[in-house]
């Protein structure tokens, strides 16, 4: 229990380094907000295109609860279809900008320091894999949706809970995966999965101590926004600007948080699983607390163990060939 606990704090610890590393250079944050940006601006178009199309029955269903008014079938399906395709362009831009990111970051890691237009054009090497993932992954999310919405209650619920489960264990250090060996989605997540029950404990540490720290921003943007309410409770003259600004605030705070949270997350699993993959670490993080934080399931701990993996699939990470070449 007490090694348990201390796997845990060092991997906040570790967490804490690669926070301060992002810090040091914070055009690595733009990634997050950029493709944050893309992905609203998806939706405005794939949405709004649909609305502007049918805006006349849509009115009409709005207005009244007659069934003559509801979308045809014809137009149910239209707006299956453009939600799987949401579904796939925005999974595209997401993994293609956290492609960019890691490309950013390991040149930095280097002392290299690259912007934001070279990483994006030096992702564009993964475009045929990240389509494919994008895909994949779209399809995976329309099923659970689909099953989920069959059941009812608990049964619905619990569903949704074990299949959201498994999903994040997949794709816990899928993409670190694909970065490094530019592999297809299956191969990927099951090398994620193999990862993360191989070590644990150097997964949960660190990333809960990356999330924290983002759910921490926001919850002082929510103290603020509930201070502002007392404030134009209290004076009412003066509470328009009060809550304008305490709106502002609320909505600054939690957009900072989620995206430290997002970036620090994904740059720690990638950090993780180069380690384990027998990789090396950058020369700014701690290679004792990496080592006291990994742990493979056969109880070792240090460089390039991968308890879970066989013995194919670890000359698949250090030689690049694929094991699994014919069996997808």
């Amino acid at each position: 229990m007490d090694n348990m606990f201390e796997r845990l704090k060092n991997g906040w610890r570790l967490s804490s380094q690669v926070r301060k590393k992002i810090f040091s250079d914070k055009a690595l944050l733009y990634y997050s907000v950029l493709s944050a940006i893309i992905i609203i601006a998806e939706a405005s178009v794939i949405f709004g295109s649909f609305i502007f199309i049918n805006i006349g029955t849509i009115a009409a269903a709005s207005s009244t609860s007659s069934s003559s008014s509801s979308l045809s079938n014809a137009q149910t399906v239209d707006l299956i279809v453009l939600l799987f395709l949401f579904y796939v362009v925005s999974s595209f831009t997401s993994a293609y900008m956290l492609m960019a990111l890691y490309v950013a970051f390991k040149s930095y890691s280097k002392g290299v320091k690259i912007g934001i237009g070279q990483a994006i054009g030096e992702a564009s090497s993964y475009v045929g894999v990240l389509l494919e993932w994008a895909v994949f992954y779209s399809i995976i999310i329309m099923l659970i949706r689909m099953l989920e919405a069959r059941f009812r209650g608990v049964s619905g619920a619990l569903f949704g809970f074990l299949a959201s489960a498994t999903l994040s264990i997949g794709l816990m250090f899928a993409f670190p995966v694909i970065y490094e060996q530019k592999t297809g989605p299956v191969t990927a997540m099951k090398m994620s999965a193999k990862t993360f029950i191989s070590h644990f404990g150097s997964s949960v540490g660190g990333i809960a101590y990356s999330d924290l720290y983002g759910i921490m921003i926001m919850l002082l943007g929510v103290v603020i926004f509930i201070a502002a309410i007392g404030v134009s409770v209290a004076l009412p003259s003066i509470s328009l600007g009060v809550l304008s600004a305490g709106i502002a605030a609320l909505i600054i705070f939690i957009v900072a948080g989620a995206v430290i949270a997002s970036t620090t997350s994904s740059i720690f699993k990638l950090v993780l699983y180069d380690y384990a993959s027998g990789k090396g670490l950058p020369d700014w993080l701690d290679e004792n607390l990496v080592k006291s934080a990994i742990v493979s399931k056969r109880g070792k701990a240090g460089r390039g163990t991968m308890g879970g993996f066989t013995s194919d699939e670890t000359s698949y990470m250090n030689d690049g060939s694929n094991p699994y070449a014919g069996k997808l």
